[in-house]
């Protein structure tokens, strides 16, 4: 297929739609229209009335017709495997075959048609091995194929196998970003402005602004019967489907380890083996916290940014520190916990790289120093309106109207029982 043109000229600009000149330049997947067109090229070319191409579907695994010519248009997304049949047979060895007259190879089943007398079936060859097959075929009177015709087409079909190729990886892209979608649409992600939650002894808050590719951050919450509650951040190393994957198994992990006799480092040991188990050397960056009555608090800061800590007496912001390497980053990393008790007030606030890597034109970071300062200004707020000033200062530092990776930001604080 040729390449298309890589630049437009003036004349282009003004002789061309605006709608021609989009469909021009933006695929359409359309992998059957693709297939007509070459099928009908490559059947003048040979003097063939008939012909049909078979593309192998990747979700059902059998043969589709995707083209004909000279034979009925009904026959278009028809299953065509069956078993001993030509394309099949092509197909599976990854080689051409030219046949005269009725077919009385016992390998194959007889094609059935009165008037051919010479057919050729050549394999569609992508990179990844054959992917489909293009069979032509014609009566006495246009003259048999031989083996150089079969040469020839074999060498024709290659950008052709390719594009398709393309096709049906693009098709699968645009299903797997679909799936993405419907997914967080099912369970949406927390927003910011989102009214904060209210517990008996803590109050969190908590917005995920998701970049364009979906990275992989998580919060979780598990509640347990005794009035103590396990949190979770996660960052999943990577973008797209194999992160949102990633990302649902470490939360869904998390929930199976949380429990309020666990400790923090107990939670995330047991995580971080789980995630190890599953994915190898997969970095995951995790915070866990188990929030006890009376403002007890266990932290295991694992591959994440330090946590803050904001004292409601007007004290400096402080960091949490104590944890481990990010879960996948070694064999056995030796998880720890830092324990501290927090004074009504007391806020803990955790920001993602998504935050603090989120840099401006010149490519300066947001960084713990902005941090901190918005921290330090914001820290007479609601809880939710601390993370909206985070959020907010992040977002026009950087002044993209996206982020570039998801931007994660997690507040508790402490308040005195009722």
């Amino acid at each position: 297929m040729p390449a298309p043109e890589a630049s437009i000229t003036a004349t282009d600009l003004h002789s061309t739609t605006l709608d021609a000149l989009c469909a021009a330049h933006v695929p359409d997947l359309d992998l059957r229209r693709l297939a007509a067109a070459v099928l009908a090229r490559i059947t003048h070319d040979h003097a063939s009335p008939r012909g049909s191409v078979l593309v192998l579907d990747p979700r059902s695994g059998r043969l589709r017709i995707e083209a004909v010519v000279g034979l009925p248009e009904s026959l278009l997304g028809a299953d065509a495997s069956r078993p001993r049949s030509i394309s099949e047979w092509v197909l599976c060895e990854g080689r051409g075959l030219v046949l005269q007259g009725q077919v009385k190879d016992k390998r194959f089943e007889g094609l059935g048609v009165q008037d051919v007398e010479s057919s050729l079936c050549a394999p569609l060859l992508g990179e990844r091995g054959p992917i489909g097959v293009l069979n032509l075929a014609r009566p006495g009177s246009a003259g048999a194929f031989d083996d150089r015709d079969l040469a020839s087409l074999l060498t024709e079909l290659l950008p052709f196998a390719a594009a398709l190729e393309r096709l049906q990886r693009l098709e699968r892209g645009v299903r797997a970003l679909d799936d993405l979608d419907r997914s967080e649409r099912a369970r949406p992600r927390p927003v910011v402005n989102q009214p904060p939650i209210e517990l008996r002894q803590y109050e969190i808050a908590a917005s995920l602004r998701a970049s364009a590719f979906r990275a992989g951050d998580l919060f979780a919450r598990v509640a347990h019967s005794d009035g103590t509650h396990s949190l979770l951040v996660a960052d999943v190393a990577g973008y797209g489907a194999g992160a949102a994957i990633a990302s649902s198994y470490v939360e869904g992990v998390f929930r199976a380890a949380a429990t309020p006799q666990r400790s923090a480092a107990g939670i995330g040991a047991q995580v971080g083996s789980w995630v190890a188990d599953r994915f190898g050397r997969m970095p995951v960056a995790l915070w866990v916290a188990q929030l006890g009555r009376n403002g007890h608090v266990s932290s295991c800061v694992a591959g994440v940014a330090s946590p803050f800590l904001i004292p409601s007496d007007g004290g400096p912001v402080l960091r949490l520190q104590r944890g481990a390497p990010a879960a996948g980053a070694l064999d056995t990393p030796g998880f720890e916990e830092e324990v501290l008790r927090l004074l009504p007030g007391d806020t803990l606030v955790v920001l993602s790289d998504g935050v603090l890597c989120e840099a401006n034109a010149q490519g300066d970071p947001f960084g713990e120093d902005r941090a901190t300062e918005c921290l330090t200004e914001s820290r007479s707020l609601p809880v939710d309106g601390l993370v909206s000033a985070i959020d907010v200062a992040a977002h026009r530092h950087s002044g993209r109207a996206m982020p570039a990776d998801d931007r994660l930001v997690l507040a508790v604080r402490y308040r005195t029982g009722h």
